[in-house]
């Protein structure tokens, strides 16, 4: 995995690239639908919480960093 340090507004690969600490991002998923949400960094692994409530990262194949 390769830990993104730097905000850009380049899109991620889901699967090989994750923010080094808790972000909030714009994600896509395979049809090309962008959504907003926070990618949760702990020692135990990678999150997404979507407000109201919790997601699966594995719902969506990119994701870019967003300013709140």
């Amino acid at each position: 995995m390769k830990y993104i340090r730097e905000k850009d507004d380049k899109w991620h690969p889901m699967n090989e690239e994750m923010p080094s600490t808790t972000t909030d991002v714009e994600l896509k998923d395979n049809d090309g639908m962008i959504t907003k949400a926070t990618i949760v960094s702990e020692m135990s692994g990678y999150y997404l919480y979507k407000g109201p409530g919790w997601g699966d990262l594995s719902d969506y194949t990119h994701w870019r960093f967003t300013e709140k």
